[in-house]
């Protein structure tokens, strides 16, 4: 009955979501390519699948599903991709730190690009098969003719190598801007929390509630040792120009000539009084965890935290 029920539909693509990271096609038994291979009706062309959901369940966007045979109902892709195709050319690379690269892309065709705070583009890294890798944009959207993402180099990772080996000046394929994350039109006071690599949807986020001057904000970043800082010198400028802004930096291994903060931040949220806050959280999935039961403790409620995972 089920393999029958399954006989009538089709893996079906919502090209809004897919991210074009090709995990789908990697766990297909049958070699396919959901990502690439589908029809104006946004569903898979090919008569080879054999309806295992093998792609669906793997899909990290939750882009793929199983749907009724759009061909038999009539019925129009629902999903029409909205973001645009960017080309860019790689304007500046620098090392923040021993494995975290800024890279800077100057917009070409179109020539300037509009998003929020805290979304993220694709980059293509390959060209066949077709594969790209999501990066959250660490730079703000007055700087429309450009865009800046810093990425940290993860050694067996498909994505971060390839975009290591980019050289200034070659030109690339961006797409987007995507995502959710972004601030609430109703927040108010707002703690920031991110640990690693999550700081950096934070560059914008921070600036734009400190303009929105809706209430107190907030920003809690913790990293290993001194080493692995980045964007400090950034947010100790927004300190300047926003004294009520409260920045903290904790370190979980400092040396010995470490003077600020020291410990895990979900440690640190205990001994803050954050009832009246909303809470944005970016970074690892432990971090994520910890932190979202500290802020809890605290007197957040859970609808009014919001996150994103990194790695």
């Amino acid at each position: 009955m089920l393999i029958g029920l399954l006989q009538d539909k089709k893996v079906s693509i919502d090209t809004e979501k897919c991210m074009k990271c090709a995990l789908c096609a990697r766990v297909c038994p049958m070699q396919l390519s959901p990502y690439t291979d589908y029809d104006d009706k946004c569903q898979l062309k090919s008569d080879d699948c054999i309806r295992c959901g093998a792609c669906v369940v793997n899909c990290p966007t939750q882009a793929l599903s199983f749907e009724e045979n759009r061909s038999f109902t009539g019925e129009p892709c629902p999903h029409k991709k909205k973001r645009k195709e960017y080309k860019a050319v790689l304007e500046k690379v620098e090392d923040l730190t021993s494995d975290v690269r800024q890279f800077t892309f100057k917009f070409i065709e179109p020539p300037k690009m509009s998003f929020k705070p805290g979304q993220f583009l694709i980059i293509k890294v390959l060209d066949g098969p077709i594969v790209f890798r999501a990066y959250s944009i660490s730079s703000t959207p007055d700087e429309c003719s450009s865009v800046k993402l810093a990425i940290k180099k993860v050694s067996d990772g498909l994505g971060s190598p390839l975009v290591y080996e980019f050289k200034e000046g070659m030109e690339v394929i961006l797409e987007g801007p995507m995502g959710e994350f972004t601030l609430q039109d109703d927040t108010k006071d707002v703690i920031f929390v991110a640990n690693g690599i999550g700081i950096t949807p934070f560059v914008s986020m921070t600036k734009e509630a400190l303009k929105r001057n809706q209430g107190r904000v907030m920003l809690l970043f913790g990293v290993r040792n001194e080493k692995d800082i980045i964007y400090d010198d950034y947010f100790k400028a927004l300190k300047e120009e926003y004294p009520d802004f409260e920045y903290i930096l904790s370190l979980t291994k400092p040396s010995e000539n470490w003077k600020g903060e020291k410990g895990r931040v979900p440690v640190l949220i205990e001994k803050i009084n954050l009832q009246s806050y909303d809470a944005y959280l970016c970074g690892s999935k432990p971090m994520l965890k910890d932190t979202k039961e500290a802020l809890i403790k605290s007197g957040i409620k859970s609808e009014r935290i919001f996150f994103e995972s990194f790695f």
